[in-house]
């Protein structure tokens, strides 16, 4: 079973976002959701991600509270109202299909 979405953080030790959004979209994984992360709001940032082929970018709250909140929105979006396709054609992820919960606040 192959991830649905990826959650990636643009600051990372090893490579950044942006290098491995450009990984994942020469891979055979090309077709996964990618939500990008960050503290960052700069502009060439967000606009480098979008030019990579990220689907969303997400300013990364600072507190523990607003960071459940934005995961359970982005939870909701995501497999609530948007359908993804099964890497390997198998049907698609909608509402019903998801195994992940939303958080309740």
């Amino acid at each position: 079973m192959s991830p649905s979405l990826i959650l990636l953080d643009l600051k990372m030790p090893r490579k950044n976002g942006l290098e491995v959004l450009e990984w994942i979209r020469e891979s055979p994984f090309r077709e996964i959701v990618v939500v990008m992360f960050s503290g960052s709001d700069v502009e060439t940032d967000v606009r480098e991600a979008y030019r990579l082929g990220v689907n969303s970018f997400i300013h990364k709250p600072t507190s523990f509270s607003d960071f459940q909140h934005v995961l359970s929105a982005v939870h909701h979006y995501w497999f609530g109202c948007n359908y993804i396709p099964r890497i390997g054609g198998d049907g698609l992820i909608g509402r019903e299909k998801t195994p992940f919960k939303i958080i309740a606040q």
